[in-house]
């Protein structure tokens, strides 16, 4: 199997990604699974022990929030397969295409 699929590890790439340029500005969970409740297992958390399961779908939502401005959400819904994750999320995410 390739990839990681320790939700706490992989929550940990990447908050440790966005504290070089954002220190402490990453407040909540990666992201969660996808299914019949708002917040499905499995989790990626910095404490969490879920292992991914393959063919689990799940949300990878990184936020950053500002004191006195505010904060931003990309998200996207990931398929996890042996091979490693396929983006299901087919929307363009630079700055020039999101202003209206």
């Amino acid at each position: 199997m390739k990839g990681e699929r320790r939700g706490k590890v992989i929550d940990k790439t990447a908050r440790d990604f966005l504290n070089k340029k954002f220190k402490n500005n990453f407040k909540h969970g990666l992201g969660h699974g996808v299914g019949t409740v708002i917040h499905e297992w499995p989790n990626f958390k910095p404490k969490n022990k879920d292992i991914i399961p393959v063919g689990c779908v799940m949300t990878v939502e990184p936020g950053l929030y500002f004191k006195g401005w505010g904060g931003i959400r990309i998200e996207d819904m990931v398929l996890v397969s042996k091979k490693g994750v396929k983006n299901l999320t087919r929307v363009p995410k630079d700055l020039k295409s999101a202003i209206l």
